[in-house]
């Protein structure tokens, strides 16, 4: 099962964290999103169930480890190489704080108190032991110009009201909530209706005049007694493509100049 999506902030590339519940395993993959292509799956070193995908700076995939279900706090932070794969450093008793253009801000633990820092990304070095109150209030972190998350509104509220108005005209009874994004030749939208009695979580892609140029089902619930809740950010775009995965367990990328 996919279980996590990021992209790097120029939608060159993407990291998956795949993840078996039953058998209580997890992977991590990287995809070439220009060239359509896995470029690499899995470690050398086998992670284990509580390591998770935390974020991305420049080419540097990073990584959260739990002790385990009883910690609530990532206990340590890892570098991946998103080209290769390869782990570029281990920093135990450090987790990350914020993702800045130049550096990650860190926290990492000092006998029984926690202090702010600045990390070098590639190297893993701390090029700073602190990080004045000023930095942390101004920096904002995570800025993303190129990769663009929809909103996303629930049922009752004024812009879910526009568009399941807009979802009506065209015979399409939305429920629930929607997550919603203009791109450059239209907009997307991933809505909830029943069909036969189950839930379905349909994506589509209208132009500016309202023409359907896309659609797909994302996912069907197998039985009405299934899960009926939503997804959030059940897509994502970059500069030329719409990106979203279908039956938890499929990754599609579609062209904008094409949709």
């Amino acid at each position: 099962m996919v279980w996590n999506i990021l992209s790097n902030k120029n939608g060159e590339y993407l990291l998956m964290e795949l993840r078996d519940t039953a058998l209580h395993q997890v992977d991590f993959a990287a995809i070439d999103l220009h060239k359509g292509e896995v470029m690499w799956q899995g470690w050398a070193v086998k992670p284990s169930w509580w390591t998770g995908l935390s974020g991305i700076i420049d080419s540097v995939g990073l990584f959260h480890v739990f002790e385990g279900g009883q910690s609530p706090d990532p206990q340590a932070l890892i570098g991946v190489d998103i080209l290769t794969g390869n782990i570029l450093w281990e920093k135990p008793a450090v987790k990350m704080h914020k993702i800045l253009p130049q550096f990650l801000q860190i926290i990492y633990k000092v006998a029984e108190s926690e202090q702010y820092a600045k990390m070098n990304p590639l190297t893993g070095q701390i090029t700073n032991n602190s990080v004045g109150e000023d930095e942390l209030l101004t920096n904002t972190g995570n800025e993303n110009n190129t990769v663009f998350y929809p909103f996303h509104y629930t049922e009752g509220s004024d812009h879910f009201k526009t568009v399941q108005d807009f979802l009506t005209q065209k015979e399409i009874n939305a429920i629930k909530g929607c997550d919603y994004l203009e791109i450059s030749n239209g907009i997307v939208i991933s809505y909830y209706i029943y069909q036969n009695e189950l839930l379905q979580n349909v994506l589509s892609i209208f132009d500016f005049q309202g023409e359907e140029l896309f659609q797909d089902i994302l996912f069907q619930s197998q039985s009405v007694e299934e899960d009926q809740a939503i997804g959030l950010q059940t897509f994502f775009s970059t500069q030329s493509q719409v990106i979203y995965v279908k039956n938890k367990n499929e990754l599609i990328g579609v062209a904008i100049a094409q949709a």
